[in-house]
Protein backbone atom coordinates (compact mmCIF):
# COMPACT_ATOMS: atom_id res chain seq x y z
CA UNK A 1 0.00 0.00 0.00
CA UNK A 2 1.28 3.41 -1.23
CA UNK A 3 1.70 5.69 1.83
CA UNK A 4 3.29 8.49 -0.29
CA UNK A 5 2.89 11.92 0.84
CA UNK A 6 1.59 15.47 -0.74
CA UNK A 7 1.03 18.49 1.11
CA UNK A 8 0.39 22.05 -0.25
CA UNK A 9 1.43 24.53 2.42
CA UNK A 10 0.50 28.77 1.88
CA UNK A 11 4.73 28.90 3.37
CA UNK A 12 5.11 25.63 4.88
CA UNK A 13 5.63 27.00 8.75
CA UNK A 14 8.83 25.69 10.38
CA UNK A 15 6.73 25.79 13.96
CA UNK A 16 4.14 23.14 12.58
CA UNK A 17 6.33 21.03 10.28
CA UNK A 18 9.51 20.76 12.01
CA UNK A 19 7.35 18.77 14.43
CA UNK A 20 6.87 16.01 11.99
CA UNK A 21 11.26 16.01 11.00
CA UNK A 22 11.51 13.01 12.90
CA UNK A 23 8.57 11.45 11.95
CA UNK A 24 9.36 12.05 7.42
CA UNK A 25 12.25 9.81 7.90
CA UNK A 26 10.84 6.42 7.91
CA UNK A 27 8.56 7.67 5.15
CA UNK A 28 11.51 8.43 3.25
CA UNK A 29 13.45 5.15 4.22
CA UNK A 30 10.64 3.02 2.81
CA UNK A 31 10.90 4.71 -0.70
CA UNK A 32 7.74 6.27 -0.24
CA UNK A 33 7.82 9.84 -1.92
CA UNK A 34 7.22 13.06 -0.45
CA UNK A 35 6.08 16.08 -2.92
CA UNK A 36 5.11 19.15 -1.59
CA UNK A 37 3.99 22.39 -3.18
CA UNK A 38 4.71 26.08 -1.36
CA UNK A 39 2.40 28.80 -2.44
CA UNK A 40 4.57 31.95 -1.53
CA UNK A 41 7.96 31.37 0.53
CA UNK A 42 9.77 29.09 2.94
CA UNK A 43 9.13 30.18 6.71
CA UNK A 44 12.20 30.25 8.34
CA UNK A 45 14.14 28.47 5.40
CA UNK A 46 17.48 27.59 6.98
CA UNK A 47 16.24 26.42 10.28
CA UNK A 48 12.72 24.90 8.60
CA UNK A 49 14.43 20.93 9.44
CA UNK A 50 11.45 19.79 7.93
CA UNK A 51 11.83 21.45 4.27
CA UNK A 52 16.02 20.65 4.70
CA UNK A 53 15.00 16.95 4.53
CA UNK A 54 12.10 17.11 1.72
CA UNK A 55 13.90 20.26 -0.13
CA UNK A 56 14.35 18.17 -3.16
CA UNK A 57 11.13 17.22 -3.47
CA UNK A 58 9.77 20.83 -3.20
CA UNK A 59 8.12 23.62 -5.34
CA UNK A 60 7.45 27.15 -4.41
CA UNK A 61 4.63 27.96 -6.84
CA UNK A 62 4.85 31.83 -8.79
CA UNK A 63 1.35 31.46 -10.79
CA UNK A 64 -1.25 30.05 -8.12
CA UNK A 65 -2.62 32.38 -5.08
CA UNK A 66 -4.73 30.95 -2.68
CA UNK A 67 -3.98 27.36 -2.46
CA UNK A 68 -5.96 25.32 0.18
CA UNK A 69 -3.51 23.96 2.49
CA UNK A 70 -3.70 20.15 2.67
CA UNK A 71 -1.72 16.79 3.75
CA UNK A 72 -2.81 14.05 1.76
CA UNK A 73 -1.39 10.50 2.59
CA UNK A 74 -1.92 7.59 0.19
CA UNK A 75 -5.42 8.20 -1.19
CA UNK A 76 -6.64 7.67 2.06
CA UNK A 77 -6.01 9.69 5.37
CA UNK A 78 -5.73 13.89 5.18
CA UNK A 79 -5.45 17.19 7.01
CA UNK A 80 -7.46 19.61 5.10
CA UNK A 81 -7.42 23.14 6.41
CA UNK A 82 -10.64 25.27 6.40
CA UNK A 83 -9.55 28.25 7.95
CA UNK A 84 -5.64 29.24 6.64
CA UNK A 85 -5.14 31.86 8.68
CA UNK A 86 -6.16 30.69 12.61
CA UNK A 87 -5.04 27.12 11.02
CA UNK A 88 -8.31 25.46 11.53
CA UNK A 89 -8.31 21.54 9.89
CA UNK A 90 -10.27 18.91 9.52
CA UNK A 91 -8.55 15.57 9.51
CA UNK A 92 -9.41 12.07 8.60
CA UNK A 93 -7.53 8.72 8.52
CA UNK A 94 -10.27 6.99 6.37
CA UNK A 95 -12.36 8.33 3.64
CA UNK A 96 -10.92 7.30 0.39
CA UNK A 97 -13.32 9.33 -1.62
CA UNK A 98 -12.11 12.80 -0.07
CA UNK A 99 -8.06 11.38 0.10
CA UNK A 100 -8.32 10.65 -3.53
CA UNK A 101 -10.28 13.82 -4.40
CA UNK A 102 -7.56 15.93 -2.50
CA UNK A 103 -4.41 13.43 -4.30
CA UNK A 104 -5.68 14.44 -7.70
CA UNK A 105 -6.49 17.98 -7.05
CA UNK A 106 -2.46 17.99 -6.34
CA UNK A 107 -0.77 15.85 -9.48
CA UNK A 108 -3.41 18.63 -11.18
CA UNK A 109 -1.92 21.82 -9.20
CA UNK A 110 2.02 20.12 -9.66
CA UNK A 111 1.36 19.76 -13.64
CA UNK A 112 0.20 23.34 -14.06
CA UNK A 113 2.58 24.85 -11.92
CA UNK A 114 5.50 27.08 -12.73
CA UNK A 115 7.96 27.24 -9.74
CA UNK A 116 10.24 29.83 -8.89
CA UNK A 117 12.98 27.44 -7.76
Amino acid sequence: MSRNIKIISNKLSARFYNQLTNKIKPVLKNKNTVEVIVESSIDDESNNNFYQQIKKHAKVASNFDGLPNFIVVGNSAFRYETDKNSTKAVANFNDDDMGSFLSSLFDKINKDIVPIQ
